[in-house]
């Protein structure tokens, strides 16, 4: 049989392609959030762990969560950390990325930083140390974090500031000043609980109770939700 002037590609050549096509498929992967398939740019991966890499998102996106939109502008950049997203507070201050989140009534300021769960869930959203109203008081709070498990609150704030007192709708005054908190929100049980976690020279706060006239020490009170009626408080030991 004749000489058909067609080559057969050395191994060589099968090498360079499949090294080409590894190439293309580590450079841009695909997440997928909800079921939305998201191709992104990443040629860090080329060089870094796949576990850990930064990428641009191509094209725009809109991510539906359980507290609203999330906006993913053209080529605006993300980390995937064991195959979850995270969104740097930078690409929301640059305009990139854009939220229309709402927290248990809480309207969350434009600029954060925000990670997902395996669920494509918000597990956390970092303010550092942004102001937020939390029905008519104003809170000054490092993140906000979201659990799934029934052993604990539903949403938890890790306050840096809040105002000198706070009285609740039972006119149970709490005297918070200077201290640092966490507010435990529990949904189906309808209950918020404020706390000064031991440990740190901290030393709770002061509660004067409606029929009281002198204040008691306590680190944690508990009462209805938005800033609602007492319903009960760890006495400080």
């Amino acid at each position: 049989m004749g000489n058909t002037g067609i080559k057969k590609p050395g191994i060589i050549g099968i090498l360079v392609a499949i090294t080409f096509i590894i190439g293309v498929i580590t450079a841009f992967p695909i997440i997928r959030f909800n079921g939305k398939a998201i191709l992104l740019f990443a040629p860090d991966r080329l060089t870094r762990q796949a576990d850990f890499f930064g990428a641009n998102v191509l094209g725009s996106h809109v991510l539906e969560t359980e507290h609203g939109e999330i906006r993913l502008g053209h080529f605006s950049r993300v980390m995937i950390v064991n195959g979850l997203a995270r969104i740097d507070i930078r690409e929301f201050r640059a305009g990139r990325v854009t939220h229309s989140l709402i927290v248990n009534g809480i309207i969350i300021p434009p600029n954060v930083s925000i990670a997902f769960n395996n669920s494509d869930e918000v597990s956390i959203l970092i303010l550092d140390g942004q102001e937020i109203n939390a029905s008519g008081i104003p809170l000054t709070v490092e993140r906000i974090s979201f659990h799934f498990s029934r052993r604990s609150a539903d949403i938890t704030l890790g306050v840096t500031r809040t105002p000198a007192y706070i009285l609740l709708s039972d006119y149970t005054q709490l005297n918070v000043t200077g201290i640092q908190a966490i507010l435990h929100i529990y949904k189906d049980d309808e209950r918020w609980k404020l706390e000064n976690p031991r440990g740190m020279g901290r030393s709770g706060f002061l509660v004067r109770l409606p029929e009281g006239t002198e204040y008691t020490r306590y680190w944690s009170v508990t009462f209805r939700p938005n800033w609602g009626e007492f319903i009960e408080g760890e006495l400080f030991e």
